[in-house]
């Protein structure tokens, strides 16, 4: 590939190393501004097709064939539902397009532009029932510790947040005057407001004031006063 700039051609060359051309395309979607959960997501879903590449001795995307990216969704198939499968796809063919759109290879054919899309045939997810709701509220306790969690799924319940969104709220993603919640970064990383309804807001307003957090802080901290992750929420 080479670019004309001021009339003067430069060279630009790709090893085509699958690791370091994957940090590159990296890179360009965080200029992008994507969420952190949207980034994380690319490295998990690629991760395992990485790894099973290299284990079968490819190391360079020009030797890529559209079989072993049909291997690798049959061998993932045994221990991953459709979309999980699905989600696989989607990253590989982010990462491959963007590499043939960004180093413009001679003589190479894009093997998942021969890949069709795998089947994401999703059963509905059942909802938590009232019973199980209350249960819930009721295991809480009346300490400071149990009163944050019943405040905690109080919020889930009324804002409808995915955990990654619930986790990433600051303080001053609440309005204490309306219970508009600025979920920033939801799916697709677009924004949305959500709403807590008065009995939550009222709650939320006492939590508040007693914890002292600023604007920037986050509205539900752990222990050490950083954001929850997933795995602290559940």
């Amino acid at each position: 590939m080479s670019k004309n700039v001021d009339n003067t051609t430069i060279a630009v060359i790709s090893t085509g190393d699958i690791r370091q051309e994957f940090d590159l395309f990296m890179v360009d979607r965080q200029t992008r501004d994507l969420s952190a959960s949207t980034l994380d997501f690319y490295r998990r879903e690629f991760e395992p097709f990485l790894r099973y590449l290299n284990s079968n001795g490819i190391f360079n995307i020009r030797d890529i064939r559209p079989s072993d990216i049909r291997a690798f969704f049959l061998e993932q198939s045994k221990k991953r539902n459709p979309g999980g499968i699905h989600s696989h796809f989607r990253v590989i063919r982010a990462f491959l397009l963007w590499w043939e759109k960004e180093t413009e290879p001679a003589n190479w054919s894009n093997p998942v532009k021969k890949i069709s899309p795998p089947k994401n045939k999703l059963d509905p997810i059942p909802g938590i029932s009232i019973e199980d709701i209350q249960k819930m509220l009721k295991v809480c306790g009346n300490n400071k510790g149990g009163q944050r969690d019943r405040l905690i799924l109080l919020t889930l319940l009324d804002t409808g947040a995915r955990a990654s969104e619930f986790c990433a709220l600051k303080a001053g993603d609440l309005d204490l005057q309306t219970g508009a919640v600025i979920i920033k970064h939801g799916k697709g990383d677009k924004p949305r407001i959500v709403y807590v309804g008065k009995k939550t807001l009222k709650e939320l307003t006492r939590y508040l004031r007693e914890s002292g957090a600023t604007l920037d802080q986050p509205l539900f901290p752990n222990r050490h006063g950083q954001p929850l992750t997933r795995n602290g929420l559940v």
